[in-house]
This record gives structure tokens, C-alpha cells and sequence, in this order.
């Protein structure tokens, strides 16, 4: 009953509920059970961003892209999507990425677009759409790739030594602060055992 759902979406939106205002705006926006009034949509989305809302942000961005109750402006739709993309919206991470892949309105980063698409599948790893996105994008920029994988490599395996120095500090201060007992020991074994597996 979609006049019910109204109804309690303004009684939610009263209280201050940033998805009653999403849900409210999206709405108004498609004059779905109330009469479309693209002014007060803009606004119930606005309110639900200030709350830190992720859908809200990325339905603003749309409608700074799209001119839809607002100037289009390219400048605040990625604003809207790197904030929602800080707050894990898969759906910001795929639009983002095809900004960075086109340069639409940022400087053309096709590590930056595989990056966004690596994350929306860790998001969203079912969704089809973004499996294409990223294929599609290795296929055209291959060496791009091969250099963003060799960089994930470099990170993992700086990490890889940070862990391993302190397992070593670990077995170190197992040693010279609490040698002998039984339990130490087997605390040390398996450290030693994790450490060597590094």
C-alpha cells in the first residue's frame, strides 16, 4: 500500500530517519504515490546526505548528472560519488570507476576505474554488470593492468615483512620475558611455525 508506506516514510522523516528521506525523495521524484515535486525530492535527499545517507548521495549525484531539479555539475556528482564510495556504495564505486576510465569531470585513471570495480566486487560479487565493466577494461588497457596488479604485489609483500618482523619481536620477547613454562613453549612453536610460513 503505497499510500501507507507514504505515510509512515514522512512520520519516519519527522524523526529524522535518513532512509524514510531517501525513500521519501525517491518519491517524489517519480511522483510515485504523491505528485511528483522534483523541488522537495532534491531536499529530502539533501537532508538524508547531511546524515550521512550512501544511497541519498548517490541519488543527489544522479540528478547533478542528469539535471534533474538541479544544474548539472559534474564537480558535485563526484563529490556525491567519492563520499558514498567512502561510505561502501557499490553502486557509486561503479559509476566513479567509469569516470576515471573516460576522464568524465576527473583526470582519466584506468588504475584508479579497476580499483573502484575490484571494490564494488568485493561488494557486490554476484552482480554481472561490474564483472563486464572490469573484463572489459583489461581487455582494452592490458598493461595498465599488469602495472596495477604489480602494485597490489609491492603492497601485499611490504606488508608481508611488516608481519614478519613482528612475529620475529613476538618470539623474541616469548623468549627473553617468558621462557620455560609448557604453555610458552607451545606458544612459541606455533609462532615459530606462523613466522616460518611467511
Amino acid at each position: 500500500d503505497i499510500t501507507k508506506a507514504i505515510e509512515l516514510y514522512e512520520k519516519a522523516v519527522n524523526l529524522g530517519n535518513s532512509y524514510a528521506m531517501n525513500n521519501l525523495a525517491h518519491c517524489y521524484e517519480h511522483g510515485e504515490g504523491v505528485k511528483e515535486d522534483i523541488t522537495k525530492a532534491i531536499e529530502l535527499y539533501e537532508k538524508a546526505v547531511n546524515l550521512g545517507n550512501s544511497t541519498a548521495m548517490y541519488n543527489l549525484a544522479i540528478c547533478y548528472r542528469y539535471c534533474i531539479g538541479v544544474k548539472n555539475d559534474i564537480t558535485k556528482t563526484i563529490e556525491l560519488y567519492e563520499k558514498a564510495v567512502n561510505l561502501g556504495n557499490s553502486n557509486a564505486m561503479i559509476n566513479l570507476a567509469r569516470y576515471y576510465r573516460n576522464g568524465v569531470g576527473v583526470e582519466k585513471d584506468i588504475n584508479q576505474a579497476i580499483e573502484l570495480y575490484e571494490k564494488a566486487i568485493k561488494l557486490d560479487c554476484n552482480n554481472k554488470e561490474i564483472h563486464e565493466n572490469l573484463e572489459n577494461l583489461i581487455r582494452e588497457y592490458p598493461s595498465e593492468y599488469i602495472i596495477h596488479c604489480q602494485s597490489k604485489y609491492n603492497k601485499l609483500e611490504t606488508e608481508h615483512q611488516t608481519l614478519k618482523i613482528a612475529y620475529q619481536e613476538i618470539r623474541d620477547n616469548l623468549v627473553d620475558y617468558a621462557p620455560g613454562t609448557d604453555k610458552v613453549k607451545k606458544l612459541e612453536n606455533e609462532f615459530y611455525r606462523n613466522a616460518d610460513k611467511l
